[in-house]
């Protein structure tokens, strides 16, 4: 049978994202009207649905799942085994996935309210209703006011009718069925969500100490902008002495913006090369042992130090987006896909008492997925030859042997320079992570120029560009095919599209590099995330497995954070370690070796 269902739940909050049960809706295809049950009812009604040849729908269907399973966790096994069976689907996942094959992702929104608009032509007014069900818990349905059992029942009503809709479109003549990747997004979905319920917690001594770190950077850069006039005493900023500065820096020639205007982005000051300028854009790369000199004081303040005292009081929970237009993840409130490495802010986050942090991360997880698409699309792939040389023989890497291509030196002698901790070898080895990680993308001169001074602070004239560039090309030779197929794929009309192997995820209207970038990043995502699942499931429900009992807390692209109990970390760490290698050969990469580090921890990056 197919049976849309939904929850109403009493509010969420800090630490509380799978907040308790008030009811359960469902809808039965074929049947005139939804249904609806207390939160006691809905316990039952999923323990008769699920694993009984059904397949059940949902609207972000991982909130529900997650609350479901908070309030009986004896559901957690059976959710997971019809996880494991692909009997949940995802009406949000479906519209991403179909918007993704037909090149329409950036351009639309995904909720309910906005899928059944678009697809139904419905005006879902959700109003006060939907944030005050928890009053309700407890109360017989027959006794509630008319407008909760419409509105409960109603968004049961309206996922099934968006599915059906979305059933007549998910064939294509060219591609087939363009939802076959739906099964594994919903998986990784739930274990994301789960993560996001169990939350961070951090450190209120190390948090304290951190902000008067940064207040004190602040301050001391304020005084500067009040000397120089470009912070006025209302905390305000004089826009015209900032341009006049620039214009004295740049001899009176400085750049414009495209209106004529005097640009004051941060990559003119710090292009500028006056002490002043290159502070307020947040320093050089000589600086970068101050993470918060000069204007970043400001920016970490306002943007991290908020959700590092919040975790002091309570679990802070990072929300998960499974799907980005790639097949990669995203998070919010706060990112912590993106939170500073450098400064001390991860250092911040702690486990709970009697656990530690076990790390996992996957090591050059993208150069061995753009390896495994040259074999997929060519045959062959020296970059995957030498990665498998380099995981029997123990070297050179990658790196190191265009390092040796560009310099004209042994790749090995620069290895192993480099493992001894020789500042020459690391440099020469830095400059080749700027063409071995940039130019897979499909960039030009020009950008990789100016990308490399960016992600990598390596300055380059353009004639230094092309040399990197045809060393690039040289070591590789597998990559100017790999290009050529791509443009072949894009075509004179400059927007492609394509399947991806193993996901079956069809992506569609890519430009050249957009298509390029999609190769690898694509399978690279699909990997990590078959992994993380995997550790989720083994964490919550597999009681033989050594990862039982511990939980996950972030999932960082290529990285797994868990929390492990402290007697059992080291085992945890190793099974984590095997599930990573061996999803990842699975789902992305079957043809080359994988490289995983890991390591337990009592602080996150310490």
């Amino acid at each position: 049978m197919i049976i849309a269902w939904d929850t109403e739940t009493k509010l969420f909050g800090l630490g509380i994202m799978a907040p308790p049960l008030v009811c359960l809706s469902y809808h039965q295809q074929g049947s005139p009207d939804a249904q609806l049950v207390d939160h006691r009812g809905g316990v039952d009604w999923l323990k008769a649905n699920m694993r009984a040849g059904n397949t059940l729908i949902g609207q972000n269907i991982s909130y529900d799942i997650a609350v479901a399973g908070a309030e009986c966790n004896e559901l957690l096994p059976t959710m997971f085994a019809t996880l494991d069976e692909g009997e949940f689907s995802d009406t949000k996942i479906r519209e991403q996935l179909l918007a993704i094959a037909d090149g329409t992702f950036d351009q639309k929104r995904f909720s309910l309210k906005d899928i059944a608009s678009r697809r139904l032509g419905l005006d879902m007014d959700k109003g006060e209703v939907r944030v005050t069900f928890g009053k309700l818990r407890g109360t017989p349905i027959k006794e509630w006011p008319e407008a909760y059992v419409n509105y409960a029942k109603g968004d049961a009503s309206v996922t099934l009718r968006v599915w059906e809709a979305q059933e007549t479109e998910r064939t294509s003549p060219r591609w087939g069925d363009l939802l076959k990747n739906e099964p594994a997004q919903v998986q990784a979905s739930v274990a994301l969500q789960l993560a996001t319920c169990w939350g961070m917690r951090t450190d209120p001594e190390a948090v304290t100490k951190l902000r008067g770190v940064i207040q004190k950077e602040k301050d001391s850069f304020d005084a500067k902008l009040r000397a120089a006039g470009i912070m006025r005493a209302d905390g305000t900023k004089d826009t015209k002495v900032l341009k006049a500065l620039v214009e004295k820096a740049y001899g009176g020639n400085p750049p414009l913006t495209p209106s004529g205007a005097v640009a004051t982005s941060g990559q003119v000051l710090l292009d500028s090369g006056d002490e002043f300028l290159v502070d307020l854009a947040g320093g050089s790369d000589a600086d970068k042992a101050n993470p918060f000199k000069g204007s970043k004081a400001a920016k970490y303040l306002s943007t991290y130090m908020p959700w590092l005292e919040a975790g002091t009081r309570g679990p802070i929970n990072p929300s998960f987006e499974v799907l980005k237009v790639t097949g990669r993840t995203g998070s919010r409130e706060p990112n912590i896909q993106n939170f500073p490495v450098k400064g001390g802010l991860r250092e911040c986050f702690i486990p709970r008492p009697g656990f530690v942090f076990v790390d996992a991360d996957y090591s050059t997880l993208e150069l061995r997925t753009l390896a495994q698409s040259c074999i997929d699309l060519l045959g062959y792939s020296s970059m995957a030859d030498a990665l498998r040389k380099e995981h029997n023989e123990g070297g050179p890497d990658l790196h190191s042997l265009l390092a040796g291509r560009i310099y004209g030196e042994d790749p090995l002698a620069i290895f192993n320079a480099y493992n001894a901790g020789d500042k020459d070898a690391a440099e020469k080895r830095k400059l080749a992570k700027a063409p071995n990680f940039g130019l897979p993308g499909g960039m030009g001169v020009d950008k990789f120029v100016t990308w490399a001074k960016a992600a990598y602070k390596v300055i380059l004239t353009r004639e230094r560009g092309e040399e990197l560039k045809r060393a690039y090309l040289e070591q590789w030779p597998e990559i100017p095919e790999f290009f050529r197929i791509i443009a072949e794929i894009v075509g004179e009309e400059g927007e492609g599209s394509i399947r991806l192997p193993r996901s079956g995820r069809v992506h569609g209207g890519k430009w050249f590099t957009e298509m390029c970038n999609l190769m690898f990043q694509g399978p690279a995502a699909d990997g990590a995330k078959a992994a993380f699942y995997e550790v989720t499931r083994r964490c919550y429900v597999v009681k033989t497995s050594a990862l039982y009992g511990s939980r996950p807390v972030a999932f960082v692209h290529d990285e797994i954070l868990l929390e492990s109990p402290i007697d059992r970390a080291k085992a945890a760490m190793d099974e984590m370690v095997h599930v990573m290698k061996e999803q990842m050969s699975l789902k992305a990469v079957p043809d080359i070796p994988v490289a995983v580090d890991a390591g337990i921890m009592e602080r996150w990056g310490g």
